[in-house]
């Protein structure tokens, strides 16, 4: 018996509306692809990536939502989630832990935010003979500047 579907969804993303589609096969997630969206193309492109290989690697819509974009990746999540359970899939219960860790460094100086501003900083800081930690939310250095 062929139990391939493909589901219909939408999530509401921080610039409006995102319609996507989840297919499954037998109670598996296949392939999770957007279809609309009116998000800033660069940093969602990364976002819904990122998010569709943890969601197939996973088989599991409770995983962790996207830094930098928190509200938009849960209600994918949220949405497809509750897509499925409407259409009656049942996924396997087997979200697996996401890896953690904990690291402790030492500088004079904290950059918060690896954009345009976060960048100059940091470098101004190092050429006064500071030690220097950055810190980015985002896979990418340049913020909004990309």
């Amino acid at each position: 018996m062929d139990n391939k579907r493909k589901i219909n969804a939408q999530a509401m993303g921080h610039n409006g509306p995102i319609a996507f589609e989840v297919s499954v096969d037998n109670n598996q997630v296949t392939d999770l692809e957007i279809k609309r969206h009116s998000e800033t193309s660069g940093i969602f492109d990364q976002v819904a990536d990122k998010l569709r290989k943890d969601v197939l690697e996973n088989q599991s819509f409770e995983i962790d939502a996207i830094s930098g974009a928190t509200v938009m990746s849960e209600a994918i999540l949220e949405s497809a989630d509750q897509a499925l359970k409407k259409e009656g899939v049942q996924l396997p219960d087997k979200a697996k832990a996401q890896e953690r860790y904990e690291e402790e460094l030492q500088a004079d100086v904290v950059v918060i935010g690896g954009g345009e501003a976060g960048l100059v900083a940091a470098a101004k800081l190092l050429t006064a003979g500071k030690k220097v930690v950055l810190l980015e939310k985002n896979g990418y250095l340049g913020g909004a500047t990309i």
